[in-house]
């Protein structure tokens, strides 16, 4: 590793500090596929916890995995302006195509690609809006089908080839919710048929957002939740990338640094990646250092982690934010941000459930709401990581 590098910057040839105390997140996930293999029955994996708790990282690390077992990856990134139905049917003749290449004249694999054709075909009025024209309404329960069929296809393509296939999905929240549904009927029916494909998707939201509240469904799957590290954690991720340069992290600086990030592991990176540049080059991060990089740290998080979401906000949902930040600490009971409001709680429940749909807010349990990212109501309010005397 380049001993002048920022060892906290992305691709610096260290372990990101998102992936600190993911260990056994990892494990469970690489027993899972190595079931898969062995024709076990297994449950896909859902990340759930709020921005910033290294969930994409993670999935990043899971794809790792499934190629070094051996399986093919495939990577979803979801966008609002994308569909999901869409995104799979692509990704899954992404998978083909691979095994393809390797597999010449498979008649498994032909078969299923010639299923793909008809996701390319006109759809009647009831499919899908994502592959359908312009002006079709939602998807019926034939593109469940349609899909659950096409995901067996694959997964029987990877069984006789002695192989197997992980999808990952990221921003799963962003999902129409009958298209979500679409796609946990393909995962439901690839489990019981024990075949060697599976799905590890992050999301913003609660396994009973997830599941659509159906008690039996949530059982069908595994859900794995990443939130704050632990203080030994989060000081490992603090402390390990320096030591790879030969640098070390004084004691008050680390527990200033740990205290300021609440754990979570994109503000820790933050910080480091500022205290590294404030410190002198071969030397320790001293807490003179850290005070020092705190308004870069800030400017940072504020650019490239707040602003970029909170544009997202309509004004009616920024003034549901604003009511959030003032009621702090969250979760809140939906209730009484309405009243803060003078609102009733039925007037504003299509702004609180349009946040939600935006990913700036989660529902923890019924009747809740809290922020989809750390320390928001602090941005909101003008106070992260400012001293005491600065504070509004």
């Amino acid at each position: 590793m380049d001993p002048w590098r920022n060892p906290y910057s992305p691709g610096a040839g260290c372990r990101p500090p998102h992936l600190a105390g993911r260990q056994a997140h990892c494990e469970a996930l690489a027993r899972s596929l190595e079931r898969s293999l062995l024709g076990r029955e297994v449950k896909s994996q859902f990340v759930l916890g709020q921005e910033g708790t290294g969930k994409t990282v993670l999935l990043a690390e899971y794809g790792r995995l499934a190629l070094e077992k051996g399986l093919y990856h495939e990577h979803i990134d979801l966008r609002e302006e994308s569909g999901l139905v869409e995104a799979l049917v692509a990704a899954v003749r992404r998978l083909l195509l691979a095994m393809a290449a390797r597999r010449r004249g498979s008649e498994p694999i032909k078969r299923a690609l010639e299923h793909l054709q008809s996701f390319s075909q006109p759809r009647s009025p009831r499919r899908s809006p994502e592959l359908a024209p312009a002006g079709s309404s939602p998807e019926g329960p034939e593109v469940a089908n349609d899909l659950a069929a096409l995901w067996i296809e694959l997964g029987e393509a990877c069984r006789q080839h002695a192989t197997g296939a992980l999808l990952t999905i990221d921003e799963l929240h962003l999902a129409p919710r009958r298209s979500l549904e679409t796609l946990l009927v393909a995962l439901e029916e690839g489990s019981r048929a024990r075949l060697p494909v599976m799905v590890a998707a992050a999301a913003v939201a609660s396994p009973a957002a997830l599941a659509g509240g159906r008690a039996r469904r949530q059982e069908r799957f595994d859900f794995a939740a990443t939130g704050p590290l632990e203080s030994a954690e989060a000081r490992r991720a603090l402390t390990e990338p320096a030591a790879a340069a030969g640098v070390s992290w004084e004691e008050a600086a680390l527990e200033r640094a740990v205290e300021l990030s609440g754990g979570f592991a994109y503000f820790l990176q933050a910080l480091g990646h500022e205290a590294w540049n404030a410190a002198p080059a071969g030397t320790r991060i001293s807490g003179i250092d850290l005070e020092e990089s705190l308004a870069a740290a800030r400017a940072a998080v504020e650019d490239h982690f707040f602003s970029k979401r909170a544009t997202r906000a309509s004004a009616a949902e920024e003034l549901y934010l604003r009511a959030m930040a003032e009621l702090a600490p969250t979760p809140l009971r939906s209730v009484a941000v309405a009243q803060a409001l003078g609102r009733r709680a039925t007037a504003v429940a299509p702004v609180r459930d349009s946040l939600i749909r935006k990913a700036l807010c989660y529902a923890p349990r019924w009747g809740e709401i809290d922020f989809a990212l750390p320390f928001f109501d602090l941005y909101l309010r003008g106070s992260l990581w400012l001293p005491e005397t600065e504070k509004i």
